[in-house]
Formats: C-alpha cells, structure tokens, sequence
C-alpha cells in the first residue's frame, strides 16, 4: 500500500492524536445502556486460545510485554511534549518505543464480543483503555494472523463507508497516509516484536449487547487492517479496542460516560462471562473511589500517595508517583499491562519490605534460584503480607491470589515488577475488582468483588 504522507510507526497501544470529536450516531439504544461479554483466553470460544501454550512461555511473554508496555507511556508522553513544542513527525518516530498489542499471560488477556457491519459479522476485540484507535482485521489481508472468526470484508456490508484523504477526519489524524490509488486515509504502525498492522481509517455500524437484544452505532471511525503480520501466536482476536480518553477512541465515540469491567478467575464459560458495562448498566459506586487525573496524555491517570506492606507505609517518596502534565511520570490504570509496573524506587521498597516481613515473620528466606531483583519468589506464601497502594482517598488492599502467582513446580513468585518512571496497575491485580469508570466526575471506583460469570451465558446467545 503507497502513501503521499510518510506513514509514522506507531508503536504500542495504537495512538492516535486527534483535536476533535467523532461522536457515532445511535439507531438503536435503550436507557438502561449495554454490556459487551469478556471472554477469557483458556475458554475454547476464545481467538486465544492454544492447547499447545504452555504457562511458562505465556509468563515469559506477560513479563516481557509489560515491560515494554511501562516504557511506551514514558515515551509517548515525551512525544505529546515535543509535539505540544512543535516537534515533528520524525522526532514522534524516534522517540515513541515500540511497544506490544495485546496483554500476555495464562490469566489475564480477555476479549469482547461484538457485530459489524450490515449484515453484521461477529468478531473479538481486546480492550485497552492505553489506546485510542479501534481496529479489526480486514478482506482482503495480506500475511494476516490467524483468526477464528472470518475476516470482516468491507465489500460486503452495506454500511461500510470510507474515509478520504482530503478530509477533516483524515487530514486531523496525525501523520496519516493517503491511497495514491483510491485516495483513501491510510493508517500503517509497527510494534516493539516487528508485527505491524496495515489499512484503510473508515466508518462502519458496530453492534453491542443489551438487555433488550443489541444496540447499533453507526459510523463508528475504525481501522480496517489490511495487512498483520509478525504478531506472537498463531491465533489472535480480530483487533483491538481503544478505550482511552482521546476523541477517537471507543468511549468516545460512543458518547458513553460511564464504563467498568469486572475480570472474573473463573474460566468456566459454560456457566456465562464477565461483562464490560456502558452506561447505566455500569457498575460504579460512590464509595472505594479515587479520582481520575486530567492529563493531556488522556489516558486513565491516578494519584498515588504511598504503598503500604503489612499495614506499614513505606513513605515511598512523593515524586515517584507525582504525574506531571504529559504522563512521563505517575501512576495509571491499564487493561493491557499484564502485571503491575512499578517505578524501580517504589519496586525496590515493595521488594525490601516484603523480604524483610518473610524473613522476620516467618524465618523464610526467597528461593535461592530466583531470588534477584527481576523475581522475588518463595516455596510459601500463605501468610504473605498485605500489598496495599494508598490511592488518594482509597486504600487498595491487593489480593493475595493477585499478589503471587504460581510458578511449576512449587514456587510463588511477586506478580509486580520494577517498570519505568509511569507505574502501571496491570490486569492481574485487577482480577475480581470491579473497575468503574466515571468520565463525567472523573473518578474511578476500584472495589474486590468475587466477579460474577453473567447467567444464561451469552455463548449460547447469536448477537450476529
């Protein structure tokens, strides 16, 4: 695919910049909102799943991809700077890391279900509230990963419209390309392992769930892939959602203020699926809450005034979670981070706090073979101390199934790791927490919850 306009290689989360809104046009919607079932990767319906992956491989990956993770919101918030002082495409290039797609792990990754199109077509996303762009896998596609649902063919759906290059919505996304044949908006990003996704910016009718039957948004602007190739598995979902606070995003453009998810550890899907909730079917409770920072960076940035282990503040200096305007430092929750990130101060106290409690309590020193500062592991975890971060006005009291996790044979290892400057609250310890979004008051409710799987499971319901 040629473009006039140098393509950027976006790497990451999908970022797009925009400066304007894209709100979709509702055809259908009742008042009481709609949810989207999350289906976990070890369920056989998911794009994920691989008989053949083995824990230790997903783990290795998961820590791998969190990492990189960790260092692409430090540098995309140093690009938000340039470009705020003028900077240039060539130094956004340069300067934003590249970093993966999709979250790692045998517990962690879970995808949405929904319909595009007319006629509509089921497909997977995965939902990431670091990115901005929602895209999908599209007819015709070249070196595309493998996806167990057929790959939307725009050529077929009555509501497919394209997005030209001369346009206002083209021409305001940053660095975007442009079709020599068609004169169609391009977009063309690369990732930290070499995988890139290709295509085409278009509108298209995008299908939900509700308690009514389903809810259609029309022109939604997405990204229709026209080329992936390079991604970790063999079998992926269909794209991703962005779910940041940028206009282009899927809250967005969905006009919904209001959002939460609640990732249940049970993967038995015969029984239903958790839930993702727009509107007033999402669950956000006044109480256990901390507010949302307004960042230019718009992504879903916290206050953190220490962390505490056992019951003890570890008076983790102030400016390790302090967040300045543009994101490079601070402390952010994200569904595509697979485990906590902490600033290496901040990993470095946990760590020291939780050896010291172990060892004091307990007699028991870490395992001698991954007891470095990448790993902090014991044979014995079962009167481990509390982990909690000292959110402003919420004391988040980590669990301990989300503290640890298991590693073959008989070890445990912390399942929070030492990041860059931008602290992260990774999925894993936000197993069986309801995660509420309030856009409107710009506060986020985080509350344990023994994550419900939805009765009458939606797998045996056709939203298609």
């Amino acid at each position: 695919m040629e473009k006039n306009a140098m393509s950027c290689i976006i790497t990451g989360t999908l970022f797009l910049t925009l400066i304007f809104n894209l709100p979709a046009s509702i055809t259908s919607k009742g008042d009481a909102g709609f949810m989207s079932p999350l289906i976990h990767r070890s369920s056989p319906e998911s794009p994920f799943y691989d008989p053949n992956a083995s824990p230790a491989s997903l783990r290795r990956a998961a820590l791998r991809a969190s990492r990189a993770r960790s260092r692409y919101f430090v540098q995309k918030a140093s690009f938000q700077r340039l470009k705020a002082h003028g900077g240039s495409g060539d130094d956004f290039s340069r300067t934003l890391s590249k970093a993966p797609i999709y979250p790692y792990g045998p517990d962690t990754e879970y995808v949405m279900k929904v319909s595009i199109g007319t006629p509509r077509v089921e497909t997977y996303w995965v939902p990431d509230t670091g990115s901005s762009l929602t895209w999908l896998q599209c007819e015709p596609c070249v070196n595309c990963f493998s996806q167990t649902t057929p790959l939307f063919n725009p050529k077929k759906s009555q509501t497919y419209t394209r997005v030209f290059c001369e346009t206002d919505e083209c021409g305001k996304v940053f660095n975007s390309g442009c079709h020599d044949e068609t004169l169609e908006c391009s977009y063309d990003y690369a990732y930290m392992d070499g995988s890139i996704s290709t295509g085409l910016v278009a509108k298209e009718t995008v299908m939900f769930l509700n308690e009514g039957g389903t809810i259609n948004y029309t022109n939604m602007l997405f990204g229709c892939g026209h080329q992936s190739r390079g991604f970790w598995a063999s079998s992926m979902p269909a794209g991703l959602a962005g779910m940041d606070r940028e206009p282009i995003s899927l809250v967005s453009q969905l006009g919904e203020s209001r959002f939460s998810y609640c990732f249940s550890s049970n993967k038995n899907s015969s029984i239903g699926h958790s839930m993702l909730r727009f509107g007033m079917l999402a669950v956000v409770p006044r109480e256990s809450t901390t507010p949302l920072l307004v960042k230019k960076s718009l992504q879903y940035d916290v206050e953190v005034e220490d962390i505490s282990v056992a019951g003890v503040p570890l008076n983790i200096p102030k400016w390790v979670f302090d967040s300045d305007e543009y994101g490079s430092r601070g402390f952010i929750i994200d569904t595509g981070t697979t485990y906590t990130m902490l600033d290496p101060t901040a990993h470095t106290a946990v760590v020291e706090a939780v050896k010291k409690f172990m060892k004091d309590k307990h007699g028991r020193d870490p395992t001698s073979d991954t007891s470095s500062t990448i790993m902090l592991c014991y044979d014995d975890v079962s009167d481990g101390p509390a982990i909690t971060i000292l959110f402003k006005g919420l004391a988040f009291e980590i669990s301990q199934k989300n503290t640890w996790e298991f590693y073959y044979p008989d070890e445990y290892c912390l399942a929070m790791h030492a990041g860059d400057s931008v602290s992260i609250l990774g999925v894993y310890q936000q197993r069986d927490v309801n995660v509420g979004y309030d856009l409107d008051y710009n506060f986020v409710s985080l509350r344990d919850a023994d994550c419900p799987l939805e009765p009458d499971g939606f797998s045996n319901i056709n939203i298609v």
